[in-house]
């Protein structure tokens, strides 16, 4: 019932997004007409979505490849693997759904590596709740990106940097696995850290949601079935 309400609401989210956008643009804090403007929200966002997709490819086919063959001692190839899963991948990518995704995780990894043990669902399971490399990446992003286009930048210091790692770690685990389920978590950190209301630089980050979440949910699904099938391997 929670997952047909959350749909309802996220078909209905683009026409709640004009509103939200129109009242930035009328209170004068930021303007999509004028591309020179460091204002401009629209060229904030490009950027914002620039970075997380590149910082996310880095981390899916750099960070966490060399950490899972340090981790099988040279027994995974890491990327190979990826190829193998990439049908498992693409329907993370479009249910934005971690929770959804792990019947198709565990198909997937039965028909590359035979039949999963109990300790491989089980960490498959575990992982779509603790193990959210997406999340974190997301969390903290959309928080930088919200002192950034919401001038708030004098107010991030070298202290609220430390503090977001740690959000970002703990808030993670309470990312709800469905869709822009991150959103209440980074409007949670972003107050912790400025002590002030969320800024109109949110409204536009609702507007990126369609392509940073589902990438944060690939990334979690990719980071998750690697524990996996350490785990199966050991």
């Amino acid at each position: 019932v929670f997952e047909i309400m959350t749909s309802w609401i996220a078909m209905t989210t683009p026409l709640a997004l004009i509103s939200l956008v129109a009242g930035s643009i009328y209170a004068g804090t930021h303007n999509v007409f004028d591309s020179d403007k460091a204002t401009n929200g629209v060229v904030g966002l490009l950027w914002y979505i620039l970075a997380f997709v590149g910082v996310s490819f880095v981390h899916a086919v750099v960070v966490l490849p060399v950490v899972t063959y340090i981790g099988s001692r040279g027994r995974l190839s890491p990327l190979r693997f990826m190829w193998q899963m990439r049908g498992a991948l693409g329907y993370a990518i479009h249910s934005s759904s971690s929770r959804r995704s792990i019947s198709v995780l565990l198909r997937t990894l039965e028909r590359v590596v035979g039949q999963p043990s109990a300790s491989t669902r089980f960490a498959i399971g575990a992982g779509a709740t603790m193990n959210k490399n997406g999340g974190a990446l997301y969390v903290a992003m959309s928080v930088i990106f919200l002192f950034s286009n919401g001038g708030l930048q004098d107010r991030f210091s070298a202290t609220k940097v430390a503090l977001l790692v740690v959000l970002a770690t703990f808030g993670s685990l309470v990312v709800t696995p469905v869709r822009n389920g991150g959103v209440v978590v980074v409007v949670c950190a972003c107050a912790m850290l400025t002590g002030l209301a969320p800024p109109y630089a949110i409204n536009f980050m609702l507007i990126a949601e369609c392509i940073i979440d589902p990438v944060a949910t690939m990334l979690n699904a990719w980071g998750n079935v690697l524990i996996a099938r350490l785990v199966s391997e050991s």
